[in-house]
């Protein structure tokens, strides 16, 4: 009887501590689940590489004209892309140097953040494409399971003379949901462009502003921009990169739960 009795008790305490387990797990994920959904939250870092053109890919823009204002018809993303914990399949494009995921882009001249969610703002600002052979098109790279999806601004300028240009990118990866801003060779004189991301909504926001240095920017708010002239200007090969919080803490949660057990 006392066997039979120590069994059930070794039982019971396993069952307790298997449901203490599932618990934790349960709140931890859940409590991610909830952090992650706030683009705010987001994690950025920066680098330099070489920048290199994604192939020609599909054009958005023909080979003579002028581009000003272009609101672009909705594109199809090769894989879904979550954002601030929704998936996406479609993305809208804007010449002015940003795109909207889930929808078509507005017009917009300063401070598309302060009016537009889910926007990704690679270098936004009134722009105008008329430059010697600029471009805008968009190209899939990579293997299925880590592809990401580029849109590229090529020798993109300003209005009204198109001058000023500028090269960049933005870059949706597959899997890791991870996105990138690369900068090109540019040629400034003198302005200030708006940086980085809205959430589901226009307050939830991770921008970048700098008046010295784009090699040292610093977390901004709406209407905070990044200087552009001719001594302040992205190096070229420069990458802006912003990690979703549930990637950044899934170590996190493993440490965690492995000293709880």
């Amino acid at each position: 009887m006392n066997t039979i009795k120590f069994k059930n008790s070794e039982q019971k305490s396993n069952k307790r501590g298997l449901l203490k387990y599932l618990l934790i797990l349960i709140s931890l994920f859940a409590g991610t689940n909830a952090y992650s959904q706030l683009v705010s939250n987001y994690s950025f870092n920066q680098s330099t590489a070489t920048y290199k053109q994604a192939g020609v890919g599909a054009q958005l823009t023909a080979a003579t004209g002028n581009y000003d204002d272009n609101n672009f018809a909705l594109v199809t993303l090769p894989f879904s892309f979550i954002y601030c914990g929704v998936s996406y399949t479609t993305i809208g494009i804007s010449a002015n140097g940003y795109v909207k995921l889930g929808g078509t882009t507005s017009t917009y001249y300063s401070n598309v953040f302060a009016s537009q969610a889910l926007t990704l703002a690679p270098f936004a600002q009134d722009l105008y494409g008329l430059a010697a052979g600029r471009d805008m098109s968009y190209a899939t790279i990579g293997s299925t399971g880590s592809r990401a999806f580029v849109v590229q601004w090529t020798n993109w300028g300003f209005y009204s003379a198109g001058t000023n240009a500028i090269s960049f990118q933005l870059k949706l990866f597959e899997g890791t949901n991870n996105i990138q801003f690369v900068y090109g060779a540019s040629a400034p004189t003198g302005t200030t462009v708006y940086v980085g991301l809205s959430g589901a909504t226009t307050t939830d926001l991770n921008v970048r502003t700098t008046s010295t240095s784009w090699a040292a920017t610093t977390a901004g708010g709406s209407g905070n921009t990044c200087t552009f002239s001719s001594t302040v200007f992205p190096a070229n090969g420069a990458i802006f990169q912003w990690t979703p919080a549930a990637n950044a803490r899934s170590e996190e949660h493993t440490s965690e739960l492995q000293s709880r057990f």
